[in-house]
């Protein structure tokens, strides 16, 4: 049987990029990761278990759950629902890496500003001009560039230090 630090190696970036596309913060996605971690190891200490694997992602969709009931405080019934918690993690991280630039800058648009977010997509989305994005919303071109250009310092913030997604200018 695989030894728990092969085993550790060989996951603990998947489950990291799991929690890290729900939460788009490395902070609460490495506490997260380690939290799966610890629990599995007390876990698969004190019990026999069968399958590592399917193990550990029962683990992970508690831990998430435990995460979502702490931040809202109300029942998180729809992760419940999710039946093969392992094939839904895989396939959410596969899905981000497999989309290209504009689908995963959807992502990071969604939690600008309504302003920045309307132009943002508007510039990048649908490749508009700034000319064309003033006649379309009725402003001038130097509001839409001043929008735009800080869109863009939003979303370079967000890429490079998520932890900072909320504190938007």
């Amino acid at each position: 049987m695989q030894g728990l630090e092969s085993f550790y190696d060989e996951y603990v970036e998947k489950v990291y990029k799991y929690f890290y596309i729900y939460c788009l913060n490395r902070h609460v996605a490495e506490d997260l990761t380690s939290h799966t971690f610890i629990s599995f190891i007390d876990k698969v200490s004190e019990n026999n278990v069968a399958d590592r694997k399917k193990y550990l992602y029962a683990i992970m969709r508690n831990v998430w759950a435990d995460h979502l009931r702490s931040k809202y405080k109300e029942a998180v019934e729809s992760l419940e629902s999710i039946e093969d918690f392992e094939l839904h993690a895989v396939r959410t991280v596969e899905e981000f890496e497999s989309k290209d630039t504009k689908e995963r800058l959807r992502v990071y648009l969604e939690r600008l500003p309504e302003k920045q977010r309307q132009i943002a997509e508007m510039r990048f989305l649908r490749d508009m001009s700034p000319n064309e994005i003033a006649a379309e919303i009725g402003k001038d071109k130097k509001y839409v560039k001043t929008t735009q250009y800080r869109a863009v310092k939003n979303l370079r913030a967000m890429v490079e230090q998520p932890e900072l997604g909320g504190m938007l200018s």
